[in-house]
């Protein structure tokens, strides 16, 4: 999967994660299609993809069996690095990390990606990932 791909990907589940679990009707910018969304955000979105693609790979695809909550600090922090990577001085919603018990992430990015989203992510195949299924290494290309 491409780095773009891998962006469209992390916006596409962060939209599921709002329509299904923000309360209301969320702002538009919360669930904007990937034509409409601002090339920072593309560019964060991109970069937070790649850092879950190489903590896959240099865990042999290990980083997946973490539990739900560990996937989401980790996103979590991958993101919040990503606004202060874009922003001076972002504003404290952007910065916020994981809340809800750490059950979503992006602050105030209504509380868009829930760790079920995650697994989606997580569980995307990385080329030269070794995987065990029903006693069979698998190495994917």
């Amino acid at each position: 999967m491409s780095r773009t791909e891998g962006a469209r990907l992390f916006r596409e589940t962060w939209i599921a994660g709002v329509r299904r679990h923000f309360p209301g009707e969320p702002k538009p910018g919360y669930v904007a299609p990937w034509e409409e969304t601002p090339e920072w955000e593309r560019a964060a979105a991109g970069a937070v993809y790649e850092q879950v693609r190489q903590f896959l790979e240099v865990s042999e695809g290990h980083a997946g069996r973490l539990t739900r909550e560990q996937k989401g600090r980790f996103v979590a922090t991958c993101w919040t690095a990503q606004m202060y990577r874009h922003f001076e001085d972002p504003k404290p919603g952007y910065r916020g990390g994981v809340r809800g018990r750490g059950r979503s992430v992006g602050g105030c990015r209504g509380r868009g990606l829930r760790c079920g989203a995650l697994d989606r992510i997580f569980t995307a195949p990385v080329p030269g990932t070794v995987r065990r299924a029903g006693g069979r290494r698998h190495t994917y290309a």
